[in-house]
């Protein structure tokens, strides 16, 4: 029953209740007429009225008000720990993706050792592949063991990521290159306590990647001491030439 004569010790008009509770006058008014805060009506004349909230009902939106902004507070960090925990995962799927995709274009390179190029490997580029039962490509005697396992490099080599990242090119694209050009990276053991092996490309190596990169037309950026192959190979007529050069002074008095 609303009073008749409420007294101001008693009641807070919507203007000032709104100001308290820091909310707007029209979500007052709409909360209001909505039933959801109790108040009174007193009216001055048929344009001008007001609204009177008890005191009793603003200490219970206080406390419903603070109640919700906690919860809010509490969705807001439960949401923040949600997309720290999704992040997360992210970085480690992409991690596992990565070393996915290494080992695959390991996998192809030991595949390509053992049974020869895969066909997929020679049209990707848009070339014919070989034909005849005896087409088989060149490929230069190595200068290292069969096993392309060494405890130390041999001078002028490279380990491949670094080789590759010098030249701004992707592992897996690197990996890839590799297969086409028939290049056998050299592995070295990484240290007693860690089982896996690094990928070192030796100065024929470097010389004859960066070959396939021109004759492919492949992206990559040259370094200081591009082409390779000028500084890291010699034609064997060269060295022939040098050698009998070598011996025609041996021969001298």
């Amino acid at each position: 029953m609303e009073p008749s004569e409420p007294m101001d010790d008693q009641y807070i008009n919507a203007v000032k209740a709104s100001e308290l509770l820091r909310i707007g006058y029209k979500t007052m008014l709409r909360w209001i007429k909505a039933g959801r805060i109790q108040a009174i009506e007193r009216r001055y004349d048929y344009d001008n009225a007001e609204f009177l909230i008890p005191l009793q009902e603003i200490e219970r939106l206080r406390a419903t008000l603070s109640m919700s902004q906690r919860e809010l507070l509490t969705r807001f960090l439960k949401l923040e720990l949600d997309a720290q925990g999704l992040a997360s995962r992210l970085l480690h799927a992409e991690g596992q993706i990565f070393s996915l995709q290494s080992d695959l274009a390991q996998l192809h390179m030991l595949v390509f050792s053992h049974l020869g190029e895969p066909f997929e490997a020679v049209t990707q580029e848009g070339q014919q592949p070989e034909t005849g039962t005896g087409a088989k490509r060149h490929q230069p005697e190595p200068t290292y063991p069969a096993d392309r396992s060494l405890a130390e490099p041999p001078p002028g080599s490279a380990r491949l990521t670094a080789f590759l990242r010098e030249h701004g090119v992707a592992t897996t694209t690197g990996l890839d290159h590799l297969v086409k050009a028939q290049i056998e990276p050299l592995l070295l053991d990484r240290g007693a306590k860690d089982k896996s092996r690094e990928r070192w490309l030796t100065a024929e190596m470097q010389g004859r990647l960066v070959v396939f990169w021109d004759s492919a037309s492949k992206r990559y950026v040259p370094c200081f001491d591009c082409p390779h192959y000028q500084a890291t190979t010699e034609a064997p007529e060269d060295q022939e030439d040098q050698e009998d050069h070598k011996d025609n002074e041996d021969s001298q008095p």
